[in-house]
C-alpha cells in the first residue's frame, strides 16, 4: 500500500495492500504498534508510545508464493502528526465596548491557527492563539459574537476548530443637562437628563437647599433662603447586566444670581381726592432696572422709579415690578395708600420745639402735612408781627427751625402760627419754643 500520514492517537487502516498468487502472508512492525490480525491482507494497525514518539514505523507484508513461487514482501511507512486540540476557550461577557484577550484559549500541535468573527469587529492578530478582539459598533449593538479558531494539522491535511460566545453589556451614560443661570429664590427643575444603560440614578448637590426627586429623572431644587452662586447638581447612574459594577456620572451648574430686592416704601394715608408719590429702590445699587407700577392708570409715570399717583379716592394699592436688565430676574414689592376723608385725621400739628442743635426738635413738626402739598405756613409773635412763612410746607427741605425771615434766631417764648391747606382748611395755635440759650 501507499505511504500514509497518520494523526496521534489514531489507529491506520492498511486497506490499500493487495497480495496476488500467495498462499498466506504475514505483515510485521520495525516498531512496537499491534495489529489486529496480522495475518489479512488489510488488518488495522495501532502504533504505540513509542511509534508516534520516533515519528514514523515502517510496516512489511511477507507473502508466501504458490510453489514454485517463493515468497514477496513489500513495506509501507506510516508517519505520525501530534495531535491536534484547539480550545476557544470560556464565553465571556465583558462590559462595555473595550478590546478583549481571548487568554482563556488553548491550541497544542498546530501547525498555524486562524481566528474568525461572526462579527465585524477585528483582532489584532488572527493568527494568534491569544489574540485580543476589538468588537464594532454592530457588535455592540447585537449583543453577542461568536469567535471561532481553527488549528491546522502540522504534517497532513484537516483542521479542527472551536468557538466562543462573547457578549457585550453597553456601559452606563448620564448626561445632566446644560448649566443653568436663574435668579435668586427660583426652584430649578432637572428636565432635560438623559440616561442609558442604568439600573439606578441618584443626584447629590453642593448646595444648602432642599433637593427632591434625588432618585429619579426629573429632580428639582429648591434654594436655602439667600443662596447664590454656582451649585453643582451631580448625577450618578449604576450599570446594568455586566455593567452592573460600573457607574457614570454627570455635573450640571446652577448658577443663581445675586438676590434681588426692591422696596416701595411704608404704606401711607393720604387726603381725599390728592395725589401723592411713588418712591421704589432696587437693591443691589448700581444695577441696570426697569420698573412698572401697576395699576398704571392710576400713576403718571408707571415706568419710573420715582413718580406721582393720580387724585385717589379709594384706597389703592400700588404694586412695583422691577426687572434686572443684565439678568431678567425680577422682584416686587407693594404700598397700601389708606384714602382718608378727615383732614384731621392726617394732622398732627405739635406745639413745641428746641431749636439748640442737638439733633432732637429742632424743628417744628407738623405731621402729615406732606400729604398736603399745597399749602402755607405762617408764624407770629405774641405781638401778631408775621416773622416768617413758607410755601409747601414738608418737615423736611422746607421746615421753621427757630429763626426769622433774616435767618436770626429768634427769643424764647409762645408764637402763633397760620396754616393754610388751600381747598381744603386752615388752622391757627400757639408753639412754645425752648432753645435754652437765652
Amino acid at each position: 500500500g501507499e505511504n500514509a500520514n497518520v494523526s496521534e492517537g489514531s489507529a491506520y487502516s492498511l486497506s490499500t495492500a493487495s497480495v496476488l498468487n500467495s498462499t498466506s502472508q504475514i505483515w510485521t512492525t520495525g516498531g512496537t504498534g499491534t495489529f489486529n490480525n496480522a495475518s489479512v491482507i488489510n488488518p488495522i494497525y495501532t502504533p504505540s508510545i513509542n511509534d508516534i514518539e520516533a515519528g514514523s514505523v515502517t510496516l512489511k507484508i511477507t507473502a508466501i508464493g504458490t510453489s514454485p513461487c517463493s515468497e514477496a514482501s513489500d513495506v509501507v511507512t506510516l508517519t505520525f502528526s501530534l495531535k491536534l486540540t484547539v480550545e476557544a476557550g470560556e464565553n465571556a461577557a465583558p462590559c462595555g465596548g473595550s478590546s478583549y484577550k481571548l487568554s482563556t484559549a488553548s491550541v497544542a500541535n498546530a501547525g498555524q491557527v486562524v481566528w474568525s468573527t461572526s462579527g465585524t469587529g477585528t483582532f489584532n492578530n488572527k493568527n494568534l492563539v491569544n489574540a485580543t478582539y476589538t468588537p464594532s459598533s454592530a457588535d455592540l449593538e447585537s449583543g453577542q459574537v461568536k469567535l471561532t479558531i481553527t488549528g491546522f494539522y502540522q504534517t497532513t491535511t484537516g483542521s479542527v476548530s472551536d468557538f466562543m460566545d462573547l457578549s457585550f453589556s453597553k456601559k452606563p451614560t448620564v448626561n445632566a443637562g446644560t448649566d443653568k443661570t436663574v435668579c435668586s429664590g427660583e426652584i430649578v427643575y432637572l428636565d432635560k437628563v438623559l440616561a442609558q444603560n442604568f439600573t439606578s440614578i441618584k443626584w447629590t448637590t453642593s448646595g444648602k437647599g432642599l433637593l427632591t426627586g434625588a432618585n429619579t429623572l426629573t429632580p428639582s431644587y429648591r434654594p436655602a433662603t439667600n443662596e447664590s452662586g454656582n451649585i453643582k447638581m451631580i448625577a450618578t447612574v449604576s450599570g446594568v447586566g455586566n455593567c452592573d459594577g460600573q457607574s457614570a456620572s454627570d455635573t450640571l451648574i446652577v448658577r443663581y444670581n445675586e438676590l434681588m430686592e426692591v422696596d416701595a416704601g411704608s404704606d401711607v394715608t393720604v387726603f381725599y381726592n390728592t395725589a401723592t408719590n411713588l418712591s421704589a429702590t432696587a437693591y443691589p445699587l448700581g444695577g441696570n432696572f426697569t420698573y412698572s407700577w401697576a395699576p398704571s392708570a392710576n400713576v403718571l409715570h408707571p415706568n419710573s422709579n420715582i413718580t406721582e399717583t393720580t387724585a385717589l379716592t379709594n384706597d389703592t394699592k400700588f404694586v412695583v415690578t422691577v426687572t434686572n436688565v443684565a439678568t431678567g430676574c425680577q422682584a416686587k414689592d407693594s404700598v397700601l395708600n389708606t384714602v382718608e376723608s378727615d383732614v384731621n385725621k392726617l394732622l398732627n400739628i405739635r406745639n413745641g420745639i428746641t431749636p439748640n442743635g442737638d439733633g432732637n426738635n429742632d424743628i417744628w413738626w407738623i405731621d402729615g402735612i406732606e400729604n398736603f402739598q399745597d399749602n402755607e405756613v405762617q408764624i407770629f409773635n405774641r405781638w401778631g408781627d408775621k416773622i416768617i412763612e413758607f410755601e409747601n410746607y414738608n418737615n423736611d427741605q422746607v421746615a421753621w427751625d427757630g429763626k426769622n425771615r433774616n435767618g436770626n434766631k429768634v427769643p424764647d417764648g409762645t408764637y402763633y402760627y397760620l396754616i393754610k391747606i388751600h381747598n381744603v382748611k386752615s388752622y391757627t395755635g400757639w408753639i412754645e419754643l425752648r432753645s435754652g440759650t437765652n
